[in-house]
């Protein structure tokens, strides 16, 4: 099994905790709790938790 790829939460770019899951998301304005995946530009309702 290949080593696990670490992250840094650290200063993420726009990122309103240091969750590792808004590296990868972005909320969508105007709405409650809903992201789009930057991976595959689909919107993720219920947001991270």
């Amino acid at each position: 099994m290949p080593p696990r790829e670490e992250f840094s939460t650290k200063g993420l770019n726009g990122a309103s905790s240091n969750d590792i899951g808004w590296y990868f998301r972005t909320p969508v304005p105007n709405t409650k709790g809903n992201v789009v995946c930057k991976l595959f530009d689909k919107v993720v309702k219920g947001g991270i938790t």
